[in-house]
């Protein structure tokens, strides 16, 4: 599947923007989204509303702002949204957090992305593209820490896998790199992968 890359496509409205403001280009279909605008952008008629809170300075531009600082602030009118796993206090004021969480904490209704070149899998694509890069690439290492670390990755994600499968997988290790302070910079790791026949 390809994605095109462009500017969007111009919205087809079916009623005209009569509204336009005088300060700038901006046109609308409502007088109202016109005053919105107007006080937003250009600071023109503006009322402030000040939070109901008391002790609380914060002054919106409307009540849609003050409502929605009272429900991320001050959880005023919130609806709860609750883990059901047995265990879990965990609690979010969105239906997409709890989404979120459900999939890192237990593994719930996850979709699960795969490495082509090895047994890795995660569940978050860029964290596969991520491993690819830093794994099967052959770029240069400048720190010898991290080449330590990519060598210890690769030799944990690679072992169990070479005893449960057909293939057999060597890694070539990185030359100084066995200990993580070792002096040579831009080391080099390969990961190596070979099928074996029985």
């Amino acid at each position: 599947m390809s994605i095109a890359i462009g500017p969007p496509p111009p919205r087809d409205t079916k009623r005209p923007r009569d509204f336009v403001c005088a300060l700038c280009r901006f046109a609308t279909t409502t007088k109202g989204m016109l005053r919105r605008h107007e006080a937003d952008v250009h600071d023109r008629n503006r009322v402030l509303v000040p939070c109901s809170v008391d002790a609380c300075e914060y002054v919106g531009k409307s009540k849609d702002d003050v409502r929605e600082h009272l429900r991320k602030c001050h959880n005023v009118g919130v609806k709860w949204h609750h883990c059901t796993e047995a265990g879990c206090d965990f609690r979010t004021k969105t239906a997409n957090a709890l989404k979120k969480h459900k999939q890192n904490r237990h593994d719930i209704d996850v979709k699960w992305y795969n490495c082509e070149l090895c047994p890795f899998t995660c569940k978050q694509r860029a964290g596969v593209l991520q491993h690819a890069r830093w794994m099967h690439s052959d770029r240069p290492v400048t720190y010898p820490e991290r080449a330590f670390r990519r060598n210890q990755a690769v030799r944990a994600m690679v072992a169990p896998a070479a005893a449960g499968s057909s293939a057999m997988h060597s890694v070539v290790d990185v030359d100084g790199a066995d200990a993580p302070n070792a002096a040579q910079p831009d080391v080099v790791v390969s990961c190596v992968f070979v099928d074996c026949v029985d």
